[in-house]
Order: structure tokens, then sequence, then C-alpha cells
């Protein structure tokens, strides 16, 4: 069922999910590539199968002896106390021959590189690299594949192909599955709803369920005080379809692309071997250029999952095309809507495709935002264009009804997994087998494995052929029982055989040789796919350097810095308006970082900066300029163009929320300082470190508890990293950002300028949350927590674990409350060598702070973790 070599076009490796020992069964017998798993632990599907460590080893064994490549996935953020248990679970997929590893922690991928350099690394999509800038940072940090963000669009993909080609750098993209509202790897929203961490493996699923869009007018602090709500046709409004590449595959294998990836680890076997198949089949007609989709497998893709299918931002849908607002569970094909009810028989469905209905069809209506299901007892066929189904009140005129399964393709599904053995691709294995005449057997054996290459053995059987006392072995005999390799992973392509005749063998013993061949070929490929001793040893001696010198000593959360001679820390202020840049100099915050990039008025930016130029020398401020976390190719080139008239003004540096922009700023302007927001996610040293070689200062992530904050802080001087630490103090944590432009969708006038707008809007939970939204021109959508992140308790311990910088985001906020919210911090920081003077006063500083907060005050993730 794989491509054919022989074909003209060269095919991408098609990689399926393996979210159990079922599903990876599935995977290989209906034609993957290569599968990626999981493990028990440091995997962003927690909540699959997954598999332990014994299981893994055979996962591996497994994929290798079908000639599938299996990578494991190491992609979560990790804190100072897991790094131990993540260097021991490197080196174990080292040594079981996992054929690469994906990674988001940007600290795990300096582990990987110092304890196993060998070992391939990919980056995850979790890493967010969306940009030829990015994609060189993870060339060079030895990155061989990138996992590219399912928002970028064909020509971005090749221009970052372009970009790349000095490098050894693969990329990979997914062609089917489920979609994220937003962009992998920048997502909060799970977490600081609930504390379940896309980063850690956990989301929710938040963007499943119903909003309501609300709006009003913005108060003096730019709050959303009154809010007032938006009729919206639907309610599922974060809600996306599912991606379906199928039917554009040509187009997509033509993308300077490695590797095509399914989504659906937590989906079953039957939906695995399904899209597998069907992508398999449609692979090998694109290898023969004679692509052409057929409408069985359509329907088969979505028969096996469906929430509606997109080809997705790849191929340049907009919004409306990608979203699927109605409804957020499966939905598979459209057999109509409801025209009239039948009495009690059930309802008449005007049909739109379909021209029948099978006993064993699975369907559902969908009345407003309530389900109904059932199971077709007998065949229905379409009379008149329409189909009489028993569906029960409240199902009424023009409710759509959705087959969702079917058993012929149910079955088919489970005939794949039945009879893998002969779905599977058998290795070639050249045999040469000598008899001797005293009956002892030896051959030499040479496999041509795709991804190991060829291996040689040599082999002496334990079994011994004896003089014939009636009727010998014949030679073609014993190569016709040899070559029955059945279920084994090996056909034997070629045989030679040196027997002279006259011995004999009964039929069990020359299956016995047979066995032994076959475990050898097994040993060899095993052994071809796994570390020699040499580097495992290496390896080894590499993780117990690291542990036998205190490397991942965790200091106790107690151990925090007494000395009275600790700078105070400054006080960083995130502005995103001219108004509040200036009340945030006025205010003399120690350094404004400005995000400009998407205001209209290019003018207006120019005469700011260069009144700041004149005047800067009153105020005791510097300014920085933000980079947005999501900088396509476009931006990236917009501000690069304008950086030279920023350093002609004296700007202090740039603030990075993304791998890569530091590295090119470093070139364009090395006196520049440069420093990271949370768009690069710090919870460990290891990822300081990496940082630290272009940041002068990072932020530690906002999904860090006191504790494990506490930790990194220490560890970070220990391990000698000259880098400082910053963290957010004070605002809405932007929660999620999307390239749907959802407020555009419903018709709402969205000013670009979130000061001078007249309006603010946001969407309500079931639990009445509000969480503010924002779109901005670089066409995302942002959206931001329905409760605001204060630590002002939490000042002094933070001042005294060593944090340097404290940060208050107010992007989309006024200058009322950028005075407001510096004039507080300010105060406080003064006080902080005073600990019982902070204490005394901090319950007014709470009373001044909540003048201004949207939607109450919350610690966040400091009290209660991931």
């Amino acid at each position: 069922m794989r491509a054919k070599n022989a074909g003209p076009v060269l095919l991408p490796e098609l990689l399926a999910p393996a979210g159990s020992w079922d599903c990876l069964i599935s995977a290989i017998a209906a034609g993957a590539d290569a599968v990626y798993a999981g493990g028990q632990a440091f995997g962003a599907r927690q909540f699959a199968p997954n598999f332990d460590r014994e299981t893994l080893k055979k996962a591996v064994l497994f994929a290798h002896l079908h000639d599938v490549r299996i990578y494991i996935t190491v992609n979560t953020l990790v804190s100072e106390d897991e790094l131990e248990k993540v260097a021991e679970y490197l080196f174990f997929l080292y040594t079981i021959g996992a054929d690469a590893i994906l990674i988001q922690d940007t600290g795990i991928l300096a582990l990987a590189k110092r304890i196993i350099p060998q070992m391939p690394v990919h980056a995850s999509t979790q890493m967010t690299l969306h940009s030829v800038a990015g994609a060189q940072w993870a060339a060079k940090m030895g990155c061989l594949r990138i996992v590219l963000p399912r928002e970028l669009i064909m020509d971005e993909v090749r221009l970052i192909r372009e970009g790349t080609l000095d490098y050894n750098l693969g990329l990979e993209v997914f062609v089917h599955g489920a979609l994220c509202y937003g962009w992998s790897g920048q997502c909060l929203l799970s977490s600081v709803i609930g504390g379940r961490s896309g980063n850690r493996g956990m989301c929710a699923q938040p963007c499943r369920k119903p909003y309501e869009l609300v709006t009003g007018i913005p108060d003096e602090y730019g709050r959303l005080v009154s809010a007032t709500p938006l009729k919206t046709s639907d309610t599922y409004l974060l809600s996306t379809r599912d991606l379906c590449c199928y039917e554009i595959l040509d187009q997509i294998c033509s993308l300077p692309v490695v590797s095509l990836k399914i989504e659906g680890r937590m989906r079953s076997p039957g939906y695995v071997a399904t899209v597998v198949s069907c992508y398999r089949k449609a692979l090998d007609t694109v290898a023969e250029s004679c692509f052409l989709s057929q409408k069985e497998d359509i329907q088969a893709l979505s028969l096996s999952f469906s929430r509606g299918f997109t080809t997705g931002y790849l191929a340049m849908n907009e919004s409306s095309d990608v979203m699927g607002r109605d409804m957020p569970g499966d939905r598979g094909i459209l057999v109509g809507t409801v025209s009239d009810r039948a009495g009690t028989g059930g309802v008449y469905v005007r049909g739109q495709g379909l021209d029948h209905l099978c006993a064993g069809d699975g369907l559902v209506s969908l009345h407003g935002s309530e389900e109904q299901g059932l199971v077709l007892r007998s065949d229905c066929p379409c009379v008149k264009g329409e189909f009489l189904i028993p569906f029960k009140p409240p199902c009424v005129a023009g409710d759509p009804v959705y087959l969702t399964s079917r058993r012929a393709y149910t079955a088919s599904a489970e005939q794949i997994i039945k009879q893998a053995g002969l779905y599977c691709k058998k290795i070639p294995l050249d045999l040469f087998l000598q008899v001797n005449h005293d009956g002892v057997i030896t051959g030499e054996g040479k496999i041509t494995s795709r991804i190991a290459g060829t291996a040689l053995f040599q082999f002496t059987s334990t079994i011994i052929m004896v003089p014939a006392e009636k009727k010998p072995v014949t030679r073609d005999f014993l190569i016709t029982q040899i070559k029955k390799t059945g279920n084994t992973p090996f056909i034997i392509r070629s045989f030679s055989l040196i027997y002279d005749g006259g011995l004999f063998a009964p039929v069990r013993m020359i299956n016995e040789i047979k066995r032994e061949i076959i475990a050898k070929a097994e040993e060899t490929l095993h052994a071809s796919c796994t570390p020699d001793t040499t580097r495992v040893t290496c390896a080894e001696s590499r993780l117990n350097h690291l542990l036998q010198s205190d490397f991942f000593r965790v200091l106790s959360s107690n151990n925090t810095t007494e000395s009275p001679d600790i700078p105070l820390p400054r006080l960083i202020v995130l502005t995103d308006s001219i108004p509040s840049a200036r009340a945030a100099l006025t205010a003399n915050a120690d350094i404004i970082s400005f995000e400009f990039l998407h205001l209209p008025d290019r003018d207006e930016i120019n005469r700011f900066f260069m009144e700041w130029t004149t005047e800067k020398d009153r105020f005791g401020s510097e300014l920085y300029v933000k980079l947005p976390r999501i900088l396509r190719e476009k931006d990236s080139a917009r501000f690069f163009s304008y950086l030279p008239f920023l350093v002609r003004t004296g700007i202090g540096g740039v603030m990075v929320d993304s791998h890569g922009p530091a590295d090119r700023i470093a070139l364009a302007a090395p006196t520049l300082d440069r420093i990271g927001y949370y768009g690069l996610p710090v919870c460990n040293h290891m990822a300081v470190s990496v940082l630290a070689e272009c940041l002068s200062m990072v932020t530690i992530s906002p999904e860090l508890t006191l504790d494990q904050i506490s930790s990194l802080a220490q560890a970070v001087p220990d391990a000698g990293i000259p880098c400082a630490l910053g963290i957010l103090v004070q605002g809405s944590i932007e929660a999620l950002i999307s390239s749907d432009l959802l407020l555009s969708c419903m018709g709402c006038d969205n000013s670009p300028d979130p000061v001078s707008a007249e309006r603010v809007y946001g969407i309500r939970d079931e639990k009445n949350r509000i969480f503010l939204i924002r779109e901005d021109p670089l066409h995302h959508t942002r959206i931001y927590n329905s409760a605001e992140t204060t630590l002002i308790d939490y000042l002094p311990r933070l001042y005294r674990c060593g944090i340097s910088s404290f940060i208050i985001d107010a992007r989309g906020r006024p200058p009322g409350y950028v005075s407001l919210m510096i004039g507080v911090y300010r105060a406080a920081i003064q006080k902080l060598p005073d600990e019982k003077q902070f204490i005394r006063d901090l319950k007014d500083a709470k009373r001044e702070i909540a003048k201004g907060v949207q939607g109450g005050m919350t610690a966040a993730a400091i009290t209660r973790g991931w």
C-alpha cells in the first residue's frame, strides 16, 4: 500500500498518530511511513493511553520491524524540579532506538544536546516557529525538522524553506485532524480558566464551549464594566472545523516539505486505520502523477470523525471557512434538513447528496444545542428527494441531520487492523545458505531497510541435517520451505543455496531453521536502528556527570537571598498606544516597551519617537520596541526596514516574543539591548541558558508556582548564567492569539487603536466570566484572561529570590490605567527593603489596584500551578 519508488514524484513521509498500541498497529497496517507516540510523561496528550517504558520499547521494535520510523513526543514545558527526570527519560529514549524526539521546551532541547547529541530532534509545533528567523534559530540549535504551525499559508512554507537552504532542516506540515483555535504553544486559555495547561498536555478544550459575544463602552481604565450581549447566529464562537487536505494533496506534495502529519493521538484505532489508509492510497496516486480524489474516501474520512472539513489556513482560507461555530462535535456527513414531521413515524429530511441510508448507519439531528442520535434498524431509501427517519420531537423543520457512522466503513477499518500482516510492507532479505556435507548449515543475510539501510549478518543454525535413510530433502524443497516467511516482517528477495543433497531433516526442523534466520534478521535490524554500546556508554557517562555534579540540585523554596544590597527591581511597562506610552514616560517607568506595529498612523508614530528623542533626558525611562508574538515574514520585513530609524532615535532595545528575531536584531543593530517576554516560555534554567545567548533578560512563564519560580531563580545564578529574570506582576494575560478574525466575522466595529476605540468587546462563558477580545491589523484575534493577574502580595518573595524586573502589561489600556498601576507598583517597590512597611501598606495598595482591574484580581498559577 506504500508509494511506488518508480513514480516520478518524490513523496513526503506520511506520519500517523499512535496514542495506543492498537493505534500503532492500525497506523502501520494502513501504510504509515512513520508514527509518533508519547510516554506516560512529558507528552502533549496526557489523556491518551500512551505507552509505559516497557511498552515503548516494544513499540519501537515493532515499528522498526515493519520499516516504519517512530518519533517520541517530549513536547511539554517542564519546571526546574523535573529536569533530572527528563534527562533520564531522554537517555532511555536514545537507548531504545527512537528515531527522533519532538520537543517544545527550549531547556529540554539544550539538555538533549548535552546528553544525547546524536539523537535527532524535531521542533514541535508547540515551539511556534513561524518565520525564517525562527526556523534558522531551530536549525542552529541542532533541530533536523520543525513542525510548522497550522496557521501558515503555502507561500510562507516556501519562504521558510528558501530561507533555510543552507541548513540541514526538514519541514513538516499537518494535513488532517483537529485544529486549535489559537496558535499552538501560545495558548494559555485552558490554564488560566481551570489550571489544565495545554503546555502540559492537559488542555480542557475551552474553545469547544459556547460563548456569548458582548460589548460596552470602556471606562477611564479601559474596563468593560457594563456588557451588552450582541446577537450572533452561532454560539460556539471559538470552535474550528477539522483539517482535511485530502482533496488538495497534490498541491501539498508540491511544497518543499518532508513530512505530512495526521493529528489524532486521542482517536480510536478505527479512526487511525481509516484516515491513514485514505491518505496512503491518495499519496500513491500522487506518486504516479494521476491523483484524483475519491468520493468514497472523502465519505470514509468524514465518518471517521469530522466537525466539518476545511483545507485550513494552508490553502489561504478565510476565517469563515476554517470556523465551525454552529457545532463543536462530530458531525460526519450532512444528510439534509428536516422539512416536516411525519406524525409519530418520525421526520421527513430533504436530502443533500446522499441517495440512500443503510441499516446500521448512525445519525444525529441538531436542534439548537440539543443533539438526538439513533442507529437505523433498516435501509432507508431516498424517495422523491426525501428520507423518512424516525427522529422524535423536538426535531423540527429546519434542523440539520448528519450521518456520523456507517457499518461498511467501520468493517473496512477493522479488516485493516485484523489483517495487519497482509498490509504491512515486508523488508527485503537476501539470503545465502550453505549446507556442509556433515549437515551443518551456515550462511549470510543482507537486509535492505528503508529506515536502517543495508545490514549484514552471519548465521549458523543449531539444526544439523543428517544423512537420509530413505527420501532426502531436495534443494527445491529446502528453498521453498525457507522462503515461506508468512507473517514475519521479511520477504526473501533472493536465495542462494549450496547443497549437494542426500541429507534429511523433518519439516518442523526446517521451519526451525527458518525461524532462526528470521530471529537473526530481526536482531540485526534492531541493532542497526539502535546506538551501539560505545555511544550508549558515552551518553550514560554524560548523564552521570550531570547527576553527580549537583547539576539538577533543586533548592528549597525558602532558600532566598537575604542580602540588603539587592538592587530594587526595575519596572517595565508594556503599552501599545501613544497616549499610554506618554503616560508611562510621565510616571517614570524604568522601561516602556512599546508595541506599535499594529498602529495605522505611521506619521504619528514617527512624531512620537522624535519627541521622545528630544525629551528623553527629562525622563528616567528607557524606550524599547515590543515585537508581536506572531511576526510573519511580511511584518518582519516591515519592522526591519524601520529599525535604522529606531536606532537613530536612541531607543534602548527590543522586546521579542518568539524565537528568531533576537538573532536578526543582534546582527542588524548590535548596540540595542534585547529582552524576552513570555511568548518565549521560561520554566527552567536550561531554557534560560539557551535564551541568554541573545537576550539580557527573559520573562518567567506565567504558569509556574511560586516555589517553581524560586527554584528557577536560584538555579540561574548558581549555573553562572548571565541573564536577568522578569515576571508579569500586573495585567491581563494574553491567553490566546488566533488567526480567526472573530470580531470582523461578526460585523463588529473594532478600531485598531485600543485607546481611540469607542467600544470594547468580549466573550462571556457559561459561568458569566468575560474575556476581553481585541483584533489587530496584523490579522490576529487576542483573547485575554477574565481576571487580571495581580501579584503585589508576592513582591517581597519575588524580590528576595532574585527577580530583577517587574512587568506591568498595559496593552489595550488607556493612560488612566497606566498611571494608576505605575504609581502603585513604584511605591511598593520602594518599600521592599522594609518588608514590615510593605505589609502595613499592602491593603491600601490593593484597594488602589482594584479601581482599575478588569474582572477582578487573580494570582494566576502562582498558587495553583499547572
